[in-house]
């Protein structure tokens, strides 16, 4: 292989890496926002507007 080639192939595992690191940090946050959004509405109350 030549080294252009190594290059490009390591350039797409670093993008498919980036992506799938993504995909799970937003579910992540997702959950865990959740759970602090139930936290917070224990302790304070529902958020009032205005």
């Amino acid at each position: 292989m030549i080294y252009g080639e190594a290059l490009f192939h390591a350039g797409v595992g670093v993008l498919c890496a980036a992506a799938a690191l993504g995909v799970v940090s937003c579910v992540v946050f997702t959950i865990t926002g959740k759970r602090l959004k139930k936290t917070l509405q224990e302790e304070y109350g529902k958020k009032r507007h205005g």
